[in-house]
């Protein structure tokens, strides 16, 4: 089970300010409850937007200037949807979080991870 990942919302310090309200601990308490593997996502994709920066971090999200990318000529301002570097940046989170689970019911999906 995972969390929902984080959206990229600093506030005018720079700092990144959650927005999913109590979700994240809702799904940390249901995992627990049926004793499913959890992945804290959210942790993890605060750490990486915080890496990245208030402007840096907009490369993991949709953001084009107009006329950047023919699909949006008018530009996008997307702070939740992934680009193609952030969503590849959270699978390699989601995969180095599953390897390290000790849940024999995983060996298979484990396996096929590369």
């Amino acid at each position: 089970m995972f969390s929902s990942i984080a959206r990229r919302n600093f506030n005018e310090n720079g700092v990144l300010v959650g927005t999913h309200g109590d979700y994240p601990l809702e799904t940390r308490l249901v995992a627990q409850e049926y004793k499913v593997p959890f992945v804290d996502l959210e942790y993890y994709s605060e750490l990486l937007e915080a890496s990245y920066g208030s402007e840096k971090s907009k490369g993991l999200h949709l953001h084009f200037k107009p006329g950047e990318i023919p699909y949006y000529p008018e530009g996008k301002s997307d702070d939740t949807h992934l680009s193609k570097k952030g969503a590849l940046a959270i699978a390699g989170l989601a995969i180095d979080q599953i390897k390290l689970w000790n849940d024999d019911s995983l060996d298979k999906l484990k396996k096929a991870i590369k």
